[in-house]
Parts: C-alpha cells; sequence; structure tokens
C-alpha cells in the first residue's frame, strides 16, 4: 500500500487560501443578501430551499472556485512586482548615498591636498640651506686654520718672520687700501709730494677703513663674498683677513732660532706660547663663526628670496647690496626667521584650509627649531668664552697663591 505524503502548506498557499475565502464571502454577501432568500420561502410556487442552495453550489463550482486560484496567482504576481520596485528604490538609495560619500570624500582631498602659496614659498626657499650651512661650516675652519697659522709664524705667511715683519706687511697694506686721507688733521695725505704721503689709496676709495670698522664690514652685512675654498682672493676675503690681524694677535711673538727653541730653559716659555695659543683660538672661533655665517651660499634661491624682499618695498637695484646674489646662511635665516614676517601677505595667506594651517604650523616649529639650535651653539661658544675668562682669573690667583707660599717657606726657612 502506497504511502500518502502530507506537505505543510507553505506561507504562499495559506495567503492565497485566505484571499480566495473573503473574496467569496464578500461576493456572497453582496448578491444573495439575507432579506432576498427569505422570499423564496413561500409556497407561491417559488424555489424551495434546497434547490436554491443546489444552483447557489452549482454557480460557486462552475463560476467562482475556478477563478479563485487565478486571481491569488494575479495578486501573488502583482506583490512580488511591488517588491521588485521596492528593491530598485534601497538599491537606488545605496546608490546614491555612495555617490554622495565618493564625491564628499573627492572635495575633502582637494581641500586638504592642494597647498598654499605660503606653503610653497617656504619649500623652495629652504632648499639650498642645508648645503650652504655646510659651506659656511667649511669656511670658518679654513679662517681659524689662517689665523692660527699666522700666530704660530707658518711658513709662508704674513707673520713667518715674527713681529716686525708682520707689521711692515700690515702697514702697506693699510697705505694702500684702507688709508683715508682726512684722518689725523688732514696730514696723511701730501698734495705737493704725494709719493712721500703715507696714505697710498685712490681717490674716492670704497674699502677705507674696512680694516677696523666691524659695524660695516661685518656687523650689518647679511652675505659677505667670501669662499675661502675656491681659491681666489676677493675684497670681502682680503678685508676680513686684515680685521682679524687688528682684533687678534695684533703682537706676535718674536721669531726665535731653533738653537735656541732646544735649549733646556726654554721648555716653560714654549709650553707657555701654546697656552696663549690654544687660549686665543677660541676668541678666533667666535669671530669665524661670524665670517662663516655670511659667506656666499649656493645661489639656488637668491633669485626667489629676491623676490620677496622686493616685496617689502626694497628696490631691485638694492636687493643685493641688502641680501646678496648667492645669499648666506646668516642670510637666509633672516629672510626665513624675520623677513619674511613683515609682509602683510603673510597674514592673508592664513585665510586657509585646517590641513594647510597644519602644514604651515610644522614648517614654522621646523624653523623654529633650527634658529634655537643656533642659539644654543652661540650659547657654547658664549660658555666656552666664559669660561677661558675664569681660567685666566684663576691663573692670577694661582700666581699669587704661588708668591705667598713660596715667601713663607723661605720665611720659615731663615728662622
Amino acid at each position: 500500500m502506497k504511502k500518502t505524503t502530507l506537505h505543510k502548506p507553505d506561507i504562499c498557499s495559506l495567503v492565497r487560501l485566505g484571499l480566495a475565502m473573503t473574496v467569496v464571502l464578500s461576493l456572497l454577501s453582496g448578491i444573495f443578501p439575507h432579506n432576498a432568500l427569505a422570499d423564496h420561502n413561500g409556497t407561491d410556487g417559488a424555489l424551495d430551499q434546497g434547490t436554491q442552495q443546489q444552483d447557489l453550489e452549482d454557480q460557486l463550482n462552475d463560476e467562482w472556485l475556478p477563478t479563485i486560484p487565478e486571481m491569488a496567482d494575479q495578486f501573488s504576481a502583482v506583490m512580488i512586482h511591488q517588491i521588485f520596485g521596492i528593491g530598485a528604490l534601497i538599491d537606488a538609495k545605496h546608490q546614491l548615498e555612495s555617490q554622495r560619500l565618493l564625491a564628499q570624500l573627492r572635495a575633502e582631498a582637494h581641500k586638504n591636498y592642494a597647498p598654499s602659496d605660503l606653503m610653497c614659498r617656504y619649500g623652495t626657499n629652504v632648499k639650498s640651506l642645508a648645503t650652504t650651512e655646510e659651506r659656511a661650516r667649511g669656511n670658518k675652519q679654513i679662517l681659524t686654520q689662517i689665523m692660527q697659522q699666522r700666530e704660530t709664524l707658518r711658513s709662508g705667511t704674513a707673520g713667518e718672520k715674527g713681529r716686525g715683519f708682520d707689521h711692515r706687511n700690515r702697514f702697506e697694506h693699510f697705505r694702500t687700501m684702507y688709508c683715508n686721507p682726512e684722518e689725523n688733521g688732514g696730514t696723511l695725505w701730501n698734495a705737493q709730494f704725494p709719493s712721500a704721503s703715507i696714505c697710498r689709496t685712490a681717490a674716492g676709495a670704497t674699502r677705507i677703513n674696512n680694516d677696523i670698522d666691524f659695524t660695516r664690514m661685518l656687523d650689518t652685512r647679511f652675505t659677505l663674498d667670501i669662499n675661502f675654498t675656491d681659491g681666489v682672493m676677493t675684497d670681502d676675503e682680503q678685508d676680513i683677513l686684515a680685521m682679524s690681524r687688528n682684533l687678534y694677535s695684533h703682537e706676535l711673538f718674536e721669531y726665535v732660532d731653533e738653537d735656541l727653541l732646544n735649549r733646556e730653559n726654554n721648555i716653560e716659555n714654549i709650553t707657555d706660547m701654546r697656552t696663549i695659543h690654544a687660549l686665543r683660538s677660541v676668541a678666533h672661533n667666535s669671530f669665524a663663526e661670524l665670517v662663516g655665517m655670511r659667506a656666499t651660499g649656493t645661489g639656488t634661491v637668491g633669485p626667489f628670496m629676491g623676490r620677496m624682499i622686493q616685496e617689502l618695498g626694497v628696490p631691485a637695484a638694492e636687493i643685493n647690496q641688502f641680501l646678496g646674489a648667492n645669499p648666506s646662511y646668516f642670510a637666509q635665516m633672516e629672510v626665513l626667521t624675520r623677513r619674511i614676517y613683515h609682509n602683510p601677505n603673510f597674514y592673508a595667506n592664513l585665510y586657509t584650509t585646517p590641513e594647510n594651517l597644519k602644514r604651515l604650523s610644522t614648517a614654522l616649529m621646523a624653523l623654529q627649531i633650527m634658529h634655537d639650535r643656533d642659539r644654543f651653539e652661540a650659547s657654547l661658544r658664549r660658555e666656552m668664552l666664559l669660561s677661558t675668562i675664569l681660567e685666566l682669573r684663576l691663573r692670577d690667583t694661582q700666581e699669587v697663591l704661588e708668591s705667598d707660599t713660596a715667601g713663607r717657606l723661605n720665611t720659615s726657612t731663615r728662622d
């Protein structure tokens, strides 16, 4: 015997059956009201109740029931079609939200990664800063070496024969390059006997007193035409060397023959000379640092910094006098850490995006760190100078104590 399998009705079938029953009941109640059925229950020859019931069943089976499943199928198809429409609306919603998100991210990227003009200026004007700093250190080392060679009477230098030879060379440089005829009451120049005059400088010379005028020669100039690494002597290099001879080691040690140096009693004198050389080298270091920072740079940023200075109102013809054709490390730091903020456009360019403000803040912080490093190195030089001064003071005290101690020992010995 074949076993019959019962299937659980699915949800769609139950829905279809419920819809069909609802429709049938609504139709029956609308077509055959209760008062109409009651009219045929009389004895006037109308249909009896059994016949009427049979007619209703036949009509229901023949006309209504076959169409109810089709109607349910149509309702199901309409509902599924509506679900497709709802799904399309949901897809369109997600598509529009995705497009809006992409457009928003694109706008944010354009806003965040579009650098400002001020940021470009910082990036352009620091291109040669590291190279120029290294060149400044090299010129500093060469200048200290030149000063030390003169002081130690190095062969081939202006002071190789001692104090007198050095003074004569310096005097000749003074007569031909730095002498001012109007000084000393005008007696340095004799118009009747020019060859007998002390001054031999040409009329209208521009290098007068450059060997003694620290303010005009070094302090107020941002860039000097100095590059000791190229082997070419310029006017600024001659003037700086002449000033260094007037500032440091004015009186050189006298030339001493080798026989005298080899004597036993001169050992202490030689060590004292070496001590003085070492102390003077500390003073040389500060002067050489000032000169090295003002040595010519690579020239990479000269045109860009020139335009920045021109925006401040400096005439184009005077920019080279102010900044130099190849700005030095000192000149570049002067512009980046000070002069650039004198321009009102700097503050106008701060009206930019938050991301650009962060970049500008980082650039300013980097410049501040470099500037603080320069100040730190200056404080180290100052500390070294103070320690040297303290050592000299202590040496004086030590000599007094040794003299007192020796005197007491002699007194006690006599007693």
